[in-house]
């Protein structure tokens, strides 16, 4: 089967339906969808961005056996089995072609309907060879199919258009450019083509030189008068014109005779005032002027709330009031108030204004991020509020910058400046609070939890600072990590590695966190160094809202944990049993027990416990023999709370002793020992 098709929505594409239990075919927006013999498979093409609006696309279906092919414009974008166990197609239904059915012959629906243009569909119970397959790519033959032709079968048209055209209009080539006008320097016409999506138009025949000048001429055009830029330039090289699209050689000589003239302050071109003709120009005079810009992507409109993805998308169409408009393909349209800097964002459906924005001077246009005032009631929006709309060609996976330029969504605040005005590094926070979320009922509690949740710890001690048997204290330098799911909240733009994740101080205040109370420190003194929080993805993020005019990467609060590290160092109460000295052992506890929260609401558990001990083995005066740390219960009054509690135990060194103690009152007592020996006569040694 083949076909080509001009499609001006990104809804239901095509559709080819035979009865009442199958459509053979049916693209969609969000994926490539087959359906064969009431069976269906799913294939995502190779190409995302595979439909192209507005244009011409010849495609060909190939099915043969248990495989399905599907070429756009002589290129393979899908090469699929088909899971059926049938081997032929029963042709005993009604063909429909544009519109799904769900009942034979009915069940139509609008929103299940292709929208655009369709000529030359031809279906053949064969496969046809690959030269006819290029010569009706190439509009050198109609291939009338043998099963199916729609240039010579009879079919029942509703709702359609009519028209005849040469074949060749399927393979022309239009220059279909619009052109922007402002006081703009040729940078920035450049600049604002591009975030329209396109490029500075450059006329590479006399022809399509002449049919720029005559429209730009027009006495009632916009741009009567105005200085015109095309898309070329010889800033890089002296002499050398080159496209600002793509950097290949403008080898047309279409300047005026005595032109290009002024050397290297003049390395853009305008059209000439006088004829069809270029000539050179300054590129950083900001004079009134205009630039045929030709747009290749569509327009998406951010901020609203349509229902589908599509409803956003906008094309330029034509000018209102001298100027351009855009044109949505679901009823919305902008356009300029003639003679002002006002622009209205209209319903045609509804027939009125939604909304309407006042540029600030230097601005022509309202492409970009900016608020708009509500004048008529729409979406949760009241009559007369602000709120962010977002114009942009930016596709799903780019992300917007404030200037309408777009980058890859991954770049969006990753730490480094990429739109040319910073905007994707604002509001960066990746912590979302919803409106009524409080800090002191714990996460599990508003999801109607029955139990309890479950908060991970591990403590690493990381050294002994003081061991004082004398006083019976410990000082204990140690790291706290908790980890739990808070699913109230939600998270923007994670990065792969914790240490991306950083909350910043602020919000440790506007999110709950566990409280931990340690009954056994000296006189109840605890020194933080320091507290942070992490987040830790380990799931999958939401499905992209194309409402958003921030396009973040966004993850529920499911699909990620938070992690505290507390940093601390404290003196905790041992009791020293001196009596086998100095070979006695000693066992201290440390406990840590949750504050605020009861075990009924949050609670340690020994399946998600750890410790480890990052110190040296044999200290100064003990050896540490072994640690440990286990989950308990700690009773408060009458309220039960989860807590852990760290066993150490510490032997003394007798060696150390016996060097430091032992030895030297030894060596004493022989040495006062042996001046019993000594004459009389030298009893003033013994002084």
């Amino acid at each position: 089967m083949t076909g080509q098709w001009s499609f001006s929505r990104r809804y239901f594409y095509l559709l080819l339906g035979l009865n009442h239990a199958a459509d053979i075919l049916l693209i969609t927006d969000k994926e490539y969808i087959s359906y064969y013999h009431g069976l269906r498979y799913f294939d995502n093409p190779k190409d995302p961005e595979f439909l192209r609006l507005d244009s011409w696309s010849f495609y060909c279906h190939l099915a043969r056996g248990d495989n399905f092919t599907v070429l756009r414009d002589g290129m393979k974008i899908l090469d699929a089995k088909i899971d059926t166990a049938h081997g032929k197609m029963p042709l005993n239904g009604i063909f429909i072609v544009g519109q799904e059915q769900d009942l034979l012959g009915g069940g139509f629906n609008a929103d299940e309907s292709f929208h655009g243009k369709m000529a030359l569909l031809n279906i053949w119970n064969y496969s046809i060879d690959p030269k006819q397959m290029k010569d009706m790519r190439e509009c050198r033959s109609i291939g009338n199919g043998n099963v199916f032709s729609l240039q010579k079968d009879a079919i029942d048209k509703f709702e359609v258009l009519e028209s005849y055209v040469p074949l060749t209009e399927f393979c022309s080539v239009e220059n279909k450019y619009w052109v922007l006008n402002g006081p703009n320097t040729f940078y920035e016409s450049g600049r604002i083509c591009d975030a329209f999506g396109g490029f500075l138009f450059t006329p590479n025949t006399q022809k399509a030189l002449t049919q720029l000048y005559d429209l730009t001429s027009a006495s009632n055009y916009a741009c009567n008068s105005l200085t015109v830029y095309v898309g070329i330039t010889d800033e890089e090289e002296e002499g050398t014109w080159r496209n600002t699209k793509d950097g290949t050689i403008f080898e047309e000589n279409l300047f005026l005779n005595g032109e290009p003239n002024d050397g290297r302050d003049y390395n853009c071109a305008i059209l000439s005032s006088k004829e069809a003709a270029l000539i050179d120009y300054n590129c950083s005079e900001a004079w009134p002027n205009c630039a045929p810009c030709m747009t290749h992507r569509t327009l998406r409109l951010r901020g609203l709330c349509f229902n589908s993805e599509t409803e956003s998308f906008m094309n330029l169409r034509g000018y209102v009031n001298e100027s351009i408009y855009i044109c949505g393909y679901y009823g919305i349209n902008i356009h300029n108030m003639l003679g002002t800097s006002e622009w209205h964002l209209f319903d045609s459906n509804l027939q009125q204004n939604i909304a309407e924005i006042t540029l600030p001077p230097g601005e022509t246009y309202p492409i970009g991020r900016k608020m708009w005032s509500i004048v008529s009631k729409t979406c949760d929006h009241r009559e007369g509020s602000l709120i962010a709309l977002s114009i942009s060609a930016c596709s799903g996976d780019e992300y917007a910058c404030d200037n309408a330029e777009c980058i890859p969504r991954a770049q969006l605040c990753d730490g480094a400046a990429n739109c040319a005005d910073l905007s994707d590094e604002n509001n960066c926070n990746i912590l979302g609070i919803p409106e009524g979320y409080s800090i002191i009922r714990s996460p599990g509690r508003e999801f109607g939890d029955v139990g309890p949740i479950f908060v991970s710890i591990h403590v690493d001690v990381l050294r002994f600072f003081e061991i004082d048997d004398k006083r019976n204290l410990i000082g204990l330098e140690i790291k706290i990590e908790m980890k739990w799911r808070d699913r109230r909240l939600v998270y923007y733009n994670l990065g792969d590695k914790m240490e991306d994740n950083e909350l910043p101080q602020g919000d440790l205040e506007r999110i709950w966190t566990p409280t931990l109370v340690f009954p056994s420190a000296h006189k109840g003194f605890i020194n933080h160094i320091y507290d942070e929080v992490h987040v830790v993805k380990n799931g999958t993020r939401k499905q992209d809202d194309f409402n958003s005019i921030h396009t973040n990467f966004e993850y529920a609060g499911a699909s990620a944990f938070l992690v505290l590290h507390k940093h601390l160092s404290g003196k905790f109460a041992c009791s020293f049993n001196v009596f086998r000295y100095p070979f006695d052992k000693h066992h201290c506890d440390v406990l840590i027990h949750l504050g605020l929260s009861s075990e009924r609401l949050v609670t340690f558990n020994n399946d998600s416990l750890s410790l480890t001990y990052a110190g040296t083995q044999q200290l100064v005066r003990f050896s540490v023999e072994k640690m440990t740390a286990q989950a308990i219960r700690v009773k408060r009054n009458t309220t039960f709370y989860s807590g852990i509690k760290i066993d150490i135990f510490l032997a003394r060194e007798p060696s150390v002793v016996m060097l430091t103690l032992f030895l030297p009152t030894v060596l004493l007592a022989c040495i006062g020992y042996c001046t019993l020996f000594v004459k009389v006569k030298y009893l003033e040694v013994r002084s």
